[in-house]
């Protein structure tokens, strides 16, 4: 296994003094630029190293320099062409990821693609949700880096989450499986092609699939009801 790499001479209390305290960036700022310096640190790591150092050890603190410029989570921004639009890009290879904070349970919407104008199309139809999408290096992928795609944190998101995560009786973890009012519409298929689904020519014919490899076998039976329906 590889060894994970050491940044004590870099993320020094003077470091996190200038940038965090007296510069005021928060860790997704510090990362970014760090990053532009070559140094591909995660804001956990950024997170633990100043909390070891007795900085930012506020928990109110940390919590709001984890994500900059959060939403309110009080209004709703959800509408019928937003719950269109999630459910392509959960049909495909997106997520939803779950947060517990101040007492109050929240999602957000993720992706990793390996091109740019893929990841941006799919993320995009969320910039009410402050959308955004950057590349990252990926030793682990085949091509070398990732794109990725994620909202803000929002209840919105949560209850989207509720949709499509049902919990099993006899299992306290959830997976992700299409909801029986899935909305299949020539957009939310486009970006489930794109978000994981490809091209082949068989028999000089274009054949397009669409995976569902991680869906329980009835879904993907109701899936394809539902496609045919569309013809």
């Amino acid at each position: 296994m590889r060894e994970q790499p050491h940044y004590t001479d870099l993320l020094t209390k003077d470091f996190f003094t200038e940038y965090y305290v007296r510069g005021r960036m928060s860790y997704p700022k510090i990362r970014e630029m760090l990053l532009k310096q070559g140094h591909n640190i995660h804001v956990g790591t950024l997170y633990n190293y100043a909390k070891k150092l007795g900085i930012g050890r506020n928990s109110s603190e940390a919590k709001r320099n984890r994500e900059e410029d959060p939403l309110d989570w009080s209004i709703s921004y959800m509408t019928e062409s937003i719950i269109e639009a999630i459910d392509g890009f959960l049909l495909g290879d997106g997520c939803i990821q779950l947060e517990y904070r101040n007492k109050t349970e929240i999602g957000r919407l993720s992706c990793g693609v390996q091109y740019e104008e893929f990841c941006k199309y799919l993320i995009n139809h969320f910039s009410t949700y402050k959308a955004t999408s950057t590349k990252y290096e990926r030793e682990s992928m085949s091509f070398g880096y990732i794109w990725e795609g994620r909202t803000r944190f929002h209840t919105d998101l949560y209850i989207q989450r509720q949709r499509w995560y049902p919990k099993d009786k006899n299992d306290s973890t959830s997976k992700k499986q299409p909801p029986n009012d899935v909305r299949i519409t020539p957009r939310s298929v486009m970006m489930w092609y794109l978000g994981d689904g490809s091209c082949v020519q068989k028999n000089n014919t274009i054949v397009i699939r669409l995976s569902t490899d991680g869906f329980d076998k009835e879904r993907v039976e109701f899936l394809t009801d539902k496609m045919k329906k569309k013809e």
